[in-house]
């Protein structure tokens, strides 16, 4: 049974974002019983059971900023506090997510820390000036959290309150206090700040290296503080005005930056992780540690939950590990997304892109290094992982980073039965490894085997891998073109891999026959160039008879079975190179888009015309298989932002189906199309991007969007461009305005057709040239038409017979346009090869061949 496709309004469409967000970049708290572990994610909190490693609930507020900071409050009330960078705090109860109150600040909170013991409440928050760019701790005397009520507005910046600490040179991100809530402590830089609330002093102490994390004990006077050289020192006797008097105790074994620290809840552990990956338990009072290594990525942030049954690690991949306290095994791994580690180029935090694999109907993109992970789109989890490198997470020695093997390209086949891979160890200085993986899908074990290891596919980079469709698509049913594939040759039928490469050279990939496991081992069939330029991309057409390959300034079309090349596409446009190419789909299927970095292309392959180019820079561009629209993003970046516009487009209509600005603050990296079924059983599609900061997005029906003219095409542009002189181009304008009639319309649009044409696609030019400098001449009619003519002759017969005489002297130019119109011919086999080819070159040519006829008849 076939399934129907149901035609997508964009008009009533939003973009909303899924996930993706951070959920280690601010620090999670237990609640009071162990049980629950809160974690703030970007406008939300996720509470997680310490059971199960399962969300239990989500507490959702109606503000837009992003969570700050996260504290439970200090009555046995299951309340939780959150801060927000516009200002806000919400108070919810985290037992069933009901919102008990919100109210804000005059300024924006990043952190802050509320005690309610004795005499004097206080509330102290960390607040940063945009304009003067330094941050600054306030305290409110006499006020806390549980005082303030719903929607009011605290005034907090006046004359009044002044900052009891101010940094220019640094940011100030975390707030604790001691344990008896006397003090408050914080840092910036190399500087450890003491402020006594009761006292009302600032204690200023210095370390020899910047201070990156900072703990109080929970049972006595002593602050541990990690640096970026890796030491952790425990300070004691502070709060004293000598500094000589604070004596340290130093514990050192991490040859890194120290990401957190933090102690037990009797004081007896400090628990402290770094870039290298390892928790190190140490055991205060003797100085011993014990150790949980290969964690797989940098450590950002410990807690441990009351009475030390479990710790929650979180690590730079956007994963939180739940790690027993008594045989410091991981009991459960809290992700819904992995994110790239730090100090890795855009580039390879989703070399992949967004693909879709329809086997498991998963979103697959790049995970951990040498990783795939695939995401159920319907509930956001991650459902596994693909290990296609084996390798363990390493940080780097001294100052060098070490460059891990990625995963740079991946694909699947049409039905997801195989799936190809590319992964790359490039680094500077060292001779690159390139390998081309074919995988196999195992019903049996429910997961993709290697199957061909090619070392290297290329000389150089891989930029594209791109698998064949089938022959012909009726729905989501991929079947032959009357109905019967078996009728169709192999190799039209059979599964095709195509990859590019920098070293200017296309290749062609099939299944080896010939081998003893039939079908499990692919080789290179074909290889094919173009001229010595790198090739950049590829893309097949819907059916998979057409192959275009990018070549930078030039985009080529290839039969994929017999390796010809068909068509030669270029820019007019001087210095354009494509960046990326790919044909529309259902009944644009004829249409090919191709982007450049300033421009973006439509080409009709039926009568290869341009039929549009707009002046932007496109980002991502898809196309739906599902449709006939595309997915364009742009993205434009100033001083103080950036701004980001999608358009969907039809090749059909002269406006954009819909425009969306202004959804995320980076430019998008990559984008697809993923189908979704709908309620009356017809199928639709569905778009997903992720921008640099590695959130997703999709487009959903909440609500309308306006329309207005800014989403309609800049079609002036292109028009200037289509009907601006060409010469004048070349040997620069007319100094004066010649007092000739005006050249005739058709005579401009023949000279754009000529110059608009890639030079190496048109025929020699000692064929048109003649005929075309003759079309520029004025046509002016011979005084006496008569002169020279029998007087029985009429005008008729004198073009006819002057077009009789051109025949002759251009046998090599007319003959072929008039070969195949001969009825009595008898026809062999490769006459109708060359028939054939013969149709496809005046189909190409068709504006020349009227040209020419028109000129002829017109002499």
């Amino acid at each position: 049974m076939m399934a129907t496709f149901k035609k997508k309004d964009w008009s009533s469409e939003s973009v909303s974002l899924l996930t993706g967000v951070s959920q280690v970049s601010h620090s999670g708290v237990f609640t009071q019983d162990g049980r629950l572990l809160l974690v703030p994610c970007g406008a939300i909190v996720k509470v997680y059971s310490i059971e199960t490693g399962r969300i239990v609930r989500e507490l959702i507020s109606k503000y837009d900023g992003l969570i700050t900071h996260l504290e439970l409050g200090q009555s046995k009330a299951n309340k939780v506090y959150a801060s927000y960078n516009d200002g806000h705090i919400v108070v919810w109860d985290y037992s069933d997510g009901g919102l008990l109150k919100s109210f804000s600040f005059d300024c924006p909170v990043l952190y802050f820390a509320s005690r309610r013991h004795g005499s004097n409440p206080s509330l102290l928050f960390v607040t940063a000036d945009s304009e003067k760019m330094n941050y600054s701790v306030m305290c409110l005397n006499g006020c806390s959290l549980n005082d303030i009520k719903h929607n009011s507005t605290m005034k907090c910046i006046n004359d009044e309150n002044v900052p009891i600490i101010t940094v220019d040179d640094g940011a100030i991100n975390k707030l604790i206090f001691t344990f008896d809530y006397s003090s408050i402590v914080t840092f910036c830089n190399k500087v450890l700040y003491v402020y006594d609330i009761d006292k009302d002093k600032l204690f200023e102490y210095n370390n020899s290296f910047s201070i990156t994390c900072v703990a109080t004990h929970p049972q006595k006077h002593c602050i541990a503080t990690g640096d970026t050289y890796g030491k952790i020192l425990l300070w004691y006797n502070y709060g004293m005005r000598e500094e000589s008097v604070v004596t340290t105790t130093q514990l050192h074994w991490h040859p890194h930056a120290l990401g957190d620290i933090g102690f037990s809840t009797d004081g007896t552990y400090l628990l402290s992780g770094g870039e290298e990956g390892v928790l190190v338990l140490w055991q205060v009072d003797t100085g011993s540690k014990h150790f949980r290594p290969r964690l797989g990525a940098p450590i950002v942030d410990v807690a441990c939950s009351p009475g030390d049954r479990v710790y929650a690690v979180s690590l730079a991949n956007n994963a939180i590990q739940l790690i027993s306290g008594l045989d410091n095994e991981i009991r459960h791994t809290l992700i819904s997304l992995y994110r790239s580690l730090p100090g890795m180029g855009y580039e390879e935090r989703l070399s992949t892109g967004l693909m879709y694999d329809p086997r498991s109907k998963s979103l697959v993109l790049n995970g951990l290094p040498g990783h795939l992970q695939f995401v159920d789109i319907n509930t956001l989890t991650l459902k596994t992982q693909l290990e296609v490198v084996s390798l363990n997470y390493v940080s780097r020695t001294d100052e060098k980073s070490i460059v891990p093997t990625v995963v740079s390209l991946a694909c699947f086949s049409p039905a997801g039965d195989w799936m190809a891979s590319v992964d790359s160890w490039e680094p500077k200085g060292f001779a690159h490894e390139i390998k081309l993986k074919f995988w196999k899908f195992d019903k049996n074990q429910q997961r993709y085997i290697l199957r061909t290891i090619v070392d290297p596919p290329h000389q150089s980079s891989v930029t594209s891998l791109r698998f064949r469709p089938n022959p012909s698509r009726n729905g989501n049913q991929f079947v032959s073109r009357n109905g019967n594939e078996s009728s169709l040759p192999k190799r039209y039928t059979q599964l095709m891999l195509a990859t590019t490469g920098l070293d200017g050279k296309f290749k062609l990939w099939v299944q080896d026959d010939k081998t003893e496991e039939k079908g499990d081992s692919w080789i290179c069939e074909s290889a094919g160039h173009y001229y010595d330029f790198p090739c950049n991309g590829c893309c097949f057409s819907e059916d998979g008879s057409i192959l275009a390959v990018n070549f930078g300034k030039y985009v080529t079309l290839w039969d994929p079975v017999a390796m010809s090349l068909l068509q030669v596409l270029g820019s007019s446009i001087p210095n354009d190179t494509f960046r990326e190419v790919c044909f529309c789909h259902s009944d644009s299927s004829h249409y090919l888009l191709m982007a450049s970095k300033r421009h973006f292309h439509m080409w009709n392959l039926l009568t290869y015309d341009i039929e549009l180019v707009l002046p932007i820079c496109v980002d991502v561009m898809v196309t739906d298989p599902y449709s006939n629209v595309a997915a364009i993003f742009t993205s434009t970046v100033t001083t103080s932002k950036t701004s980001v516009k999608l358009m969907i487009v039809s090749p059909l209509s002269p406006k954009p189906l819909a425009t969306y600005k202004d959804f995320s603050s980076s430019s998008i990296q990559a984008a697809v199309f993923l189908p979704a079924a709908k309620s009356d059983g017809r199928l639709s599609s569905q778009l997903y991007f992720m921008d640099q900061k590695q959130c997703l997005y999709t487009v959903t029906g909440n609500e309308p969007i306006s329309t207005d003219e800014s989403a309609e095409f800049p079609f002036d542009a292109y028009d200037v461009q289509r009907n601006r002189r060409w010469f004048n181009e070349i040997f620069g304008p007319s100094r004066s305005v010649p007092s000739v009639a005006k050249t005739p319309a058709h005579v401009n649009q023949r000279e754009n057709k000529i110059l608009l044409t890639s030079p190496l696609s048109l025929p020699p030019m000692s064929i048109y040239c003649k005929t075309y400098l003759s079309s520029l001449l004025p046509k002016t009619k011979p005084t006496n038409f008569e002169e020279g003519c029998p007087e029985s002759m009429n005008i008729d017969e004198v073009r006819e017979e002057k077009a009789e005489t051109s025949d002759e002297d251009d046998e090599d130019v007319k003959p072929h346009l008039h070969q195949r119109d001969e009825p009595n011919e008898v026809k062999t086999e490769r006459d109708e090869v060359d028939s054939r080819k013969l149709d496809v070159m005046i189909g190409n040519y068709q504006w020349l061949t009227d040209f020419f006829r028109t000129e002829l008849n017109c002499t």
